[in-house]
């Protein structure tokens, strides 16, 4: 729906980096997607819906913002476990599904509480959170408990009372060594060094110990216990295989009964991104002071104090103060005119931006929207930036066109100063003859020109930004501004960016001599560029 190179021409990636996701599953349900297209407009309004009631209830709210982003952080994506149930699965799958189950529950009395109408739409995992906790501890953690099987109980009790006899038996007979040999005390393991030759005589002489390794320095020696001891080790390996076996059963019972809520759980899983997502989007939202947008579906555009991020932080670091502006295009085809540096590729890229949005179902930083959905966005302008060998960028530009031209359904064209890269004569004409053909075709455009033609074209709506001003330029004349990096900052403080459309007699707005003189282009340049133009 938009290229590689139209996603960079906006500035997208700075836009959304800046809406989080708090989950695995929050963060590969935006990854998966897929854009509102032209006849989805039901659809996309049910869903911005569910924004703003998000919006509603976490407003000011940020103890509650703090609880549910808590939450969502532990919601791990364990399809793959959940897939396997009824299978050969493994233990630490199940404790998977039980965390994910406890989470998913608290989660759910948070929405509950606070009144969210959308927690209907997440299915109740309670029934799936007790079989994994027959003990009823309420805990995210899993084992398997006795409860699961008598026999399995019977097991562990047989092991933990043979494995106090031989505890017992240990000492007794390690106690009885120690009184023989007349030794302080003995471990299991230990070492001698052998510079010690009478305690190693004494050792080895004694029936109690065999050599578990030997060095140049040291002897390290092992207890060797009697038959009757030995024995309980012989049980007691006997009963943990058993053990495992049996453990083994109750998991595959539990896999078994656990299988017939593989779809709750994945429908829990699907559920858990969307809400993710737009809980992600919602306080994005209320960072931006941003809109949910009417979507209409006639070929027009209603924007109402728009906000370009992109462009307003990089203002901010300047320390100039950003313009918000309206964008009130009521035509298929929009031709915008108006002075180097007067905002128009910023209007251009902010529809653009905000029709992107718009398909993915994000709120619009603006204080109010009306826009239509497309089915493809192309952005045209600086193809020169572009990686490549064998075009210029009016080549670039034209080849990328089209590829858009005849394309089916509805299509948002931005073009920004077509045929800016061939000559004025050829460029005049051609930037008309495109802006013509497109007009009759399915597509909605809007397009910034310096060429005159364009204005003949009947039909359409033609717009222009003011810029700067004959008084403007006087004023920061008279502030005796030597320095043009302070002249470029007064110079953009006068601009104005708010689009007027244009009736009447059409002229393209002239204020190049104006912004090189200010910037201070040779004085000798300006008056011969004055002499031309009369």
């Amino acid at each position: 729906m938009l290229d590689k190179w139209s996603f960079e021409a906006l500035d997208l990636k700075e836009i959304l980096e800046r809406v989080d996701t708090f989950s695995e599953l929050g963060k590969k349900y935006r990854s998966q997607i897929k854009p509102w297209l032209p006849g989805d407009e039901a659809d996309l309004e049910d869903y911005y819906l569910l924004i703003a009631e998000v919006i509603e209830k976490i407003s000011g709210n940020e103890v509650l913002q703090d609880k549910l982003k808590g939450e969502l952080y532990h919601l791990k994506d364990i399809a793959f476990s959940i897939n396997r149930l009824g299978k050969d699965i493994q233990i630490h799958e199940l404790f998977e599904i039980k965390q994910f189950c406890y989470f998913y529950e608290r989660l759910r009395l948070h929405l509950a509480k606070n009144r969210f109408s959308s927690v209907e739409l997440f299915p109740h995992l309670r029934k799936v959170f007790t079989l994994l906790d027959p003990e009823e501890q309420e805990v995210p953690t899993f084992k398997i408990c006795n409860s699961y099987s008598a026999e399995l109980a019977h097991i562990r009790e047989q092991i933990a009372s043979i494995s106090r006899k031989k505890k017992i038996n240990q000492q007794l007979y390690r106690q009885e060594i120690v009184e023989e040999l007349g030794l302080s005390k003995i471990e299991e393991k230990f070492i001698i060094s052998n510079i010690n030759h009478d305690l190693k005589m004494k050792v080895e002489n004694s029936p109690y110990f065999g050599i578990q390794e030997e060095n140049f320095a040291n002897t390290i020696y092992y207890i060797k216990y009697p038959d009757a001891i030995k024995d309980f080790e012989f049980q007691l390996n006997t009963l943990f295989i058993k053990q495992e076996e049996v453990s083994n059963e109750v998991i595959n019972k539990l896999s078994l009964e656990l299988e017939k809520y593989q779809d709750i759980l994945n429908k829990a899983l699907q559920i858990i991104g969307k809400f993710d997502d737009i809980l992600g989007k919602s306080i994005f939202a209320l960072a931006y002071n941003c809109c949910l947008p009417s979507i209409t579906q006639e070929y027009k555009v209603k924007i109402i104090q728009a906000v370009n991020i992109p462009v307003y932080d990089a203002l901010k670091r300047v320390a100039i103060k950003y313009q918000k502006i309206d964008l009130m295009l009521d035509n298929k085809m929009n031709i915008l005119v108006g002075a180097n540096m007067a905002g128009k590729s910023t209007a251009l890229t902010t529809l653009g931006q905000f029709s992107y949005l718009v398909q993915h179902g994000f709120p619009l930083p603006a204080q109010k929207c009306e826009i239509p959905l497309f089915d493809y966005i192309l952005v045209t302008g600086d193809e020169a930036n572009q990686k490549s060998i064998d075009l210029s960028s009016f080549g670039k530009e034209l080849v990328r066109i089209n590829s858009y031209y005849s394309r089916s359904g509805k299509g948002l064209f931005i073009l920004d100063e077509f045929a800016r890269g061939t000559n004025p004569k050829e460029g005049n004409a051609l930037s008309k003859a495109m802006f013509e053909t497109l007009n009759t075709k399915n597509n909605f455009c809007f397009c910034a020109t310096h060429f005159n033609s364009p204005l003949e074209i009947e039909g359409v709506s033609h717009f222009t930004i003011p810029g700067i001003t004959e008084e403007d330029f006087q004023e920061i004349r008279n502030q005796n501004q030597i320095n043009p990096d302070n002249r470029l900052k007064a110079l953009h403080k006068k601009m104005k960016y708010n689009l007027i459309k244009i009736t009447g007699q059409k002229e393209t707005p002239q204020a190049g001599l104006m912004i090189a003189e200010l910037l201070g282009t040779d004085e000798e340049i300006i008056k011969k560029a004055k002499e031309y133009l009369r």
